[in-house]
C-alpha cells in the first residue's frame, strides 16, 4: 500500500485515475494553479505553469514512484478531465483548453516531444494519446 500528496499549499485537483492492469501502473489527470511548484514531486517541467491552470497527466509505478509526466497548457485555463489506458499501454487524456495549449511531455514517453493546439475561442476540448 502507498499514498502520495503534493503538499504545495496551492490548488491541485485530480479529476480521474486509470490503471494498466497488466503492470499496475497508475495514471492521474487534473489541473494545477499557476502558483503550484510540483517539481519536487513530478520533475522539473512542473516548476510553475504556462498560465491560468494547466492540465497534467502523471504516471506512478506500483511502488508509488513517478515515472513519467505530461504538462498540458497555455496562457488560459487548461484541465484534464478523463484518462484511460489501453491494453498496449497507450494512455489517452481528454480535457479542455483555452488559447494555444502545448502538449509537451517527458522523454520517458515516445517522441515527438510536443504538439500545440489553438482554440477557436473560449474553451475547446482536446483528446491526446501518449505512447
Amino acid at each position: 500500500m502507498w499514498a502520495r500528496s503534493n503538499e504545495t499549499g496551492n490548488v491541485e485537483l485530480v479529476r480521474d485515475v486509470s490503471v494498466l492492469r497488466t503492470t499496475g501502473d497508475v495514471w492521474i489527470t487534473g489541473s494545477y494553479s499557476a502558483l503550484s511548484n510540483l517539481s519536487a514531486k513530478w520533475g522539473v517541467k512542473f516548476n510553475g505553469n504556462y498560465g491560468g491552470t494547466d492540465a497534467f497527466l502523471v504516471k506512478y509505478n506500483t511502488n508509488g514512484v513517478v515515472t513519467a509526466g505530461v504538462r498540458i497548457g497555455g496562457t488560459g485555463n487548461d484541465v484534464g478531465y478523463s484518462t484511460c489506458v489501453d491494453a498496449a499501454g497507450n494512455v489517452y487524456v481528454a480535457g479542455s483548453f483555452e488559447g494555444t495549449a502545448n502538449f509537451w511531455h517527458d522523454p520517458a514517453l515516445a517522441a515527438p516531444n510536443t504538439y500545440d493546439l489553438t482554440s477557436y475561442g473560449g474553451s475547446d476540448i482536446f483528446l491526446a494519446k501518449y505512447s
